[in-house]
């Protein structure tokens, strides 16, 4: 029941600026950066733990902005990355070569105009891949189905948007599922629903989803949260 603490009291946040990762220990292992414009960044955690002051994570080239960031995990040694248009590509951790503390990272998928990545990961291949649309359509995708490629390539379809939009014109969600869990998916205007993934039907890589939630005229779906646990 303690009132938490104003994160401006520790260190000064710049306008517009947020919070996208939290950490420990920071003195040993590797992190994984990922930017909205495709570049993707490993560099020692070591080169970060510092207490006196804020330290610049990351070089942002114009018009990018960092996505995520995730401590290195042996046991899922692919990246995907998964564009909002419905593009993917999975590649090998190992094929990020490790970078200065302020470098700018490596591109890991080409994009298209108006497109950016929506969402990034370390996968492997046990369990799905599953993906929701804005509009309340989606799926579950074997992950041995995003086949492993070279970095900086343009990628797989993950999602097929009809031409019409019904079943939406971007992604709002994408989890990697090894084992059931409850998700809350959020709609525009503030209302939630509760599904299990194990209601989600599997389809094909590319497939075109199937109806999870309603989202009427402009109450389309903005994003989905794991249950109980980070994502």
């Amino acid at each position: 029941t303690a009132k938490p603490v104003n994160i401006n009291t520790l260190f000064t946040m710049e306008k517009e600026e947020r919070i996208v990762a939290c950490f420990g220990e920071m003195e040993s292992g590797e992190l994984l950066f990922f930017t909205r414009r495709g570049m993707v960044k490993r560099g020692q955690a070591a080169d970060y733990a510092s207490r006196v002051k804020k330290l610049s994570a990351i070089n942002l080239k114009k018009g990018d902005e960092l996505l995520g960031v995730e401590r290195l995990d042996g046991a899922r040694d692919t990246v995907l990355l998964i564009t909002s248009r419905g593009m993917s590509i999975r590649f090998a951790t190992e094929s990020v070569p490790e970078m200065g503390r302020v470098a700018s990272g490596v591109i890991g998928i080409k994009l298209d105009p108006g497109d950016q990545v929506a969402f990034a990961m370390q996968v492997n291949d046990e369990g799905e891949i599953l993906t929701i649309s804005d509009r309340g359509y989606g799926k579950r995708s074997f992950a041995f189905e995003y086949e492993v490629q070279g970095r900086n390539g343009k990628g797989l379809k993950t999602f097929d948007f009809k031409k019409n939009g019904s079943n939406g014109t971007k992604l709002a969600a994408a989890f990697h599922v090894t084992e059931p869990f409850d998700m809350e998916i959020r709609r525009f205007h503030g209302e939630e629903t509760i599904l299990n993934t194990e209601l989600v039907r599997i389809e094909q890589r590319a497939g075109k989803g199937t109806l999870l939630v309603m989202a009427l005229l402009d109450d389309v779906v903005t994003g989905a949260i794991r249950r109980g646990k980070e994502k």
